[in-house]
């Protein structure tokens, strides 16, 4: 769940809390991709497992924009783009 800044995962099976983690000025939205959970906040683009483990996490400046094909995220920031695994992470 994300509202405001603040971002929190449960276990709903449990049902239990697994972490609170923060979105610098604003959460945006999830998009899950697979068994990954992606966060676009307005500084920030981030993943997840479906099962709540951090992948990576990356700064972000608008205007920015993310796609994914297959197994491969395509990230703009302001008109700069670069691809990486979506399970990887940025290098």
């Amino acid at each position: 769940m994300g509202a405001g800044e603040r971002v929190v995962a449960y276990d709903l099976a449990t049902p239990r809390r697994l972490w609170v983690d923060g979105a610098d000025t604003g959460f945006l939205g999830w998009a899950q991709h697979g068994d990954v959970v992606v966060m676009s906040a307005e500084l920030e683009l981030a993943a997840w497992t479906t099962r709540g483990e951090k992948l990576w996490s990356t700064f972000v400046e608008p205007p920015w924009d993310y796609t994914v094909v297959g197994d491969t995220i395509r990230l703009d920031v302001m008109g700069n783009e670069r691809s990486f695994l979506l399970r990887g992470g940025p290098p």
